[in-house]
């Protein structure tokens, strides 16, 4: 299970090396928008665990990606994501 406890607001030191570290994040560039990264790697992995959600939160695109994920990942409640790290992570 990822440990979410050291993501705070305003705090994002070692997140990026951290998350890259992780299998499914491989060679990750920062997208554009989370919806981008939502297609390059929900989409084409069907991947639904939360450090992609928590990934995503840095794009800013936080209620977009909350209904998406929920949508292409079976995702039982989008309010949940919310609570494990959109915006805790949001940068804009």
């Amino acid at each position: 299970m990822f440990d979410f406890s050291q993501f705070s607001a305003g705090n994002l030191s070692g997140a990026r090396e951290i998350l890259e570290s992780l299998p499914y994040i491989g060679e990750y560039t920062r997208p554009s928008t989370a919806l981008e990264f939502v297609q390059h790697n929900l989409l084409a992995s069907r991947n639904s665990s939360a450090p992609a959600f928590v990934l995503l939160a840095t794009d800013g695109h936080v209620q977009d990606a909350v209904q998406l994920i929920a949508d292409v990942s079976n995702v039982q409640s989008a309010a949940t994501l919310y609570g494990i790290g959109f915006g805790t992570l949001n940068t804009s």
